[in-house]
């Protein structure tokens, strides 16, 4: 059994002190050693090209989103100078500039000023996250995770300058799941013709078979995270961005964590590790302090997919986290009855809400239930679109 909570808090917490204390210039050191002593790398793990920047050749506009410990802007303008150039590859210097070409594309992300004024654990635990996440997501490429496009050229020895010194440069992202189910929800409680459900910018509401395809991008990216020994610890719709072709974009990695390499096949193996996440997309055994694996995912996987089908928020009714526990581990989950979704994909949904972690279904599953669907309802409004034509 994987031991991580209370001994890699403290260890990550003792070396961002010793980074402190010895001064910034070793803080990268401290980090790379966290990273390196509590938990391995996928075995596969390559750093994809990441252009690096100083802060001052980076304009940036209107606060696009802000988590807990972080704030996102949007990026302005790109004004490169020549101070470190000679420190790059012909590759890092040509991406650069295509960057600065077309800055609309991208965002900013910094820890928040105000954690300065925090007590020191929250500014350390904060600090290693985001250094975490930069670490995982130059390690990532999938279409339906964001990618890392640029960070500062220090790197993590950027916090000495201030916290929100560091800064990661991402993808930027039109909107979020979240707010996309809020919308359309609100839509539907109107009684607006299907046909005319539009949103704001352009996304027109989509059929149950589009929302199927969503799901499955969700599902695809976890598969491929669980294939590098990655469990996400954090999954949600608020965690779950929407580029502007309507690509669903896995974002926000500071909880997810690397497990040890395993003979075991994958979700046998347990592993002891902090209740990270969002409680109402937690599974019984994060809620009950239990050791959990990848399942977690699958199962907050199957609360998101719920969502994403009713257009409702899960455990809505409840107003205390101490209510929404105890409903949790008293067996109560999310109805699955409606007549339109497929049976494949509600048998998939139950079995992934059981306590029992060897009855939840694996992502091959789940993404060949929703495939098969797909197909099915897209055969079906094809043959109905055909029949009112002739």
């Amino acid at each position: 059994m994987r031991r991580e909570s209370r001994n890699d808090n403290r260890r990550q917490r003792r070396l961002l002190e010793e980074a402190a204390c010895c001064g910034v210039a070793s803080f990268n050191d401290s980090f790379q050693s966290l990273a390196d002593e509590a938990y391995e790398t996928p075995h596969d793990s390559h750093n994809f090209l990441c252009a690096r920047f100083s802060r001052e050749e980076i304009e940036v506009g209107k606060k696009l989103g802000s988590g807990s410990y972080s704030d996102v802007y949007e990026v302005k303008s790109f004004k490169l100078n020549n101070k470190f150039m000679h420190t790059m590859t012909a590759e890092e210097v040509k991406k650069r500039r295509e960057m600065a070409q077309r800055p609309e594309c991208y965002a900013m992300k910094h820890l928040k000023p105000s954690l300065m004024n925090t007590n020191t654990d929250i500014l350390q635990d904060a600090a290693f996250d985001i250094s975490y996440e930069a670490e995982m997501l130059m390690n990532l490429d999938h279409p339906n995770i964001l990618k890392i496009e640029g960070i500062h050229h220090e790197k993590q020895a950027a916090f000495k300058h201030g916290c929100d010194s560091f800064f990661l440069i991402l993808e930027r992202l039109d909107d979020s799941l979240h707010k996309r189910i809020s919308n359309w929800s609100k839509q539907l409680s109107r009684r607006i013709p299907l046909k005319k459900l539009t949103k704001s910018n352009g996304a027109t509401m989509p059929t149950l078979c589009e929302r199927l395809g969503m799901a499955s991008s969700i599902a695809s990216a976890l598969r491929y995270l669980h294939s590098k020994r990655i469990i996400y610890r954090d999954l949600k719709p608020e965690n779950c961005g929407v580029d502007t072709q309507g690509n669903i974009k896995l974002f926000d990695f500071g909880l997810s964590r690397v497990l040890p390499s395993s003979k075991h096949s994958k979700y046998d193996s347990l592993y002891d590790m902090s209740g990270a996440g969002t409680p109402r997309y937690c599974a019984p055994e994060v809620l009950k302090s239990q050791p959990y694996n990848e399942s977690v995912d699958v199962y907050a996987f199957s609360i998101v997919l719920h969502e994403l089908l009713s257009l409702k928020r899960p455990y809505k009714g409840y107003t205390t986290k101490q209510a929404f526990v105890e409903a949790v581990l008293g067996g109560e989950r999310p109805c699955v009855e409606n007549k339109e979704w497929p049976v494949v994909v509600k048998e998939a949904m139950r079995a992934a809400f059981s306590e029992q972690l060897s009855r939840r279904p694996n992502l091959d599953e789940f993404i060949d239930a929703l495939g098969s669907s797909s197909c099915i309802l897209s055969t079906k409004s094809r043959r109905q679109t055909t029949a009112r034509a002739a």
